[in-house]
């Protein structure tokens, strides 16, 4: 381990693990208001947990190339998540199917889908303007 350190991997680890409790709790909870169906808290947890693993590095590599794209073309942040909005709804909901394809005991219609995913979308989008805007105000002082 050249780079990373045993400190670095623990540190990714547990966020890793706080990003799932997260995403468990209140994305379970979410999705089961919104329609979700499952057998059992285990059907819930290995849906919850294969959807953030697969999740992660899809939504992550999309989320830089549209960054990369506002940036190159400069285009406003409004025309930004304009365009942004319908590649990751539509990323999500086909996760969320694949992941629901592959687990027993979970019932996932498309309804819910799409509306997990919208929720998904402007929360991150809020948290984006957050830290844009917290770095902004850090460059200014």
């Amino acid at each position: 381990m050249t780079n990373l350190k045993l400190k670095d991997i623990l540190m990714l680890i547990i966020l890793f693990i706080i990003g799932y409790a997260i995403l468990f709790f209140f994305g379970g909870a979410v999705l089961s208001a919104l329609g979700l169906k499952y057998n059992s808290v285990i059907s819930l947890a290995k849906f919850i947990a294969i959807y953030y693993i697969i999740s992660l590095p899809v939504e992550l590599i999309i989320f830089s190339f549209f960054k990369i794209a506002k940036e190159v073309k400069n285009i406003s942040t409004l025309e930004y998540y304009c365009i942004f909005f319908f590649a990751d709804i539509s990323v999500s909901m086909v996760l969320i199917g694949i992941t629901e394809y592959f687990i027993k005991g979970i019932s996932c219609s498309m309804t819910t889908a799409f509306l997990f995913s919208i929720i998904c979308f402007f929360m991150n989008m809020f948290f984006d303007l957050k830290f844009d805007n917290s770095l902004d105000n850090e460059e200014a002082a």
